[in-house]
């Protein structure tokens, strides 16, 4: 995503949100009950640490291992850069928290929403192509009531519209924000999710084709090298 040797403080910084949502992701699914993530997800929208009381304590660790470390890179920053950006990550921490529980409540209920109304909500939890039981292609699917191989060709119509706007919009800022490496970055995560999901899990349940992938990435060329 920000691959240039500078912005090191920058993957450590992803990498740690990657596994917290990775975690919360989890949580959410499996681990928690409904009346359990209520207070959960409220706790983590007023960002109050009192609140874990009244949480069993796999929640305790959860949400102490977001607040302490979503705190800690704040502190960072306010140390390098003199801003204070904890209000605004702990801002979108909470929006995470409510579009997955808005998800665990489908699952939970067995409800499946109209495209629109999951589209909506997912974009702030990137579910998009996750193999859940609540999915885009499932949701048209039902919605619809198509197949399984026409929800997913309207739903690739729908990526590639959405590449259209980024490139389009990627070539708007070239001229003003040419050296933005967060310009940058969004149109990475994009590339990096779209290659990561195209064929199924490729995160969650990779397959050959995956683990291809990052061998050709990462080993095979320092191999390449040496010979």
């Amino acid at each position: 995503m920000i691959f240039e040797p500078q912005y090191y403080s920058c993957r450590v910084g992803i990498t740690k949100v990657g596994a917290l949502i990775t975690t919360f992701d989890d949580i959410y699914d499996v681990y928690g009950s409904l009346d359990e993530l209520k207070v959960f997800t409220h706790a983590v929208k007023r960002w109050d640490i009192s609140a874990v009381e009244y949480m069993p304590e796999f929640l305790q660790v959860g949400f102490l291992a977001l607040y302490n470390t979503i705190n800690e890179m704040g502190y960072d920053t306010l140390i390098a850069q003199g801003k204070n950006i904890i209000p605004i990550l702990a801002k979108v921490w909470g929006e995470l928290s409510e579009a997955f529980f808005v998800e665990a409540k489908w699952n939970h209920n067995n409800y499946k929403p109209t495209l629109e109304d999951y589209l909506d909500n997912a974009w702030r939890s990137d579910e998009m192509d996750r193999g859940k039981s609540v999915n885009a292609i499932s949701c048209y699917m039902h919605e619809h009531d198509v197949s399984e191989e026409v929800a997913s060709e309207y739903i690739k119509t729908l990526i590639d519209k959405a590449w259209m706007k980024m490139i389009k919009a990627r070539v708007l800022c070239s001229e003003d924000f040419a050296d933005d490496p967060f310009i940058d970055m969004a149109i990475n995560l994009a590339r990096i999710s779209h290659c990561t999901y195209q064929y199924g899990d490729g995160y969650g349940a990779p397959d050959a084709r995956a683990k291809d992938r990052v061998l050709s990435v990462i080993f095979e060329p320092v191999r390449g090298k040496e010979h």
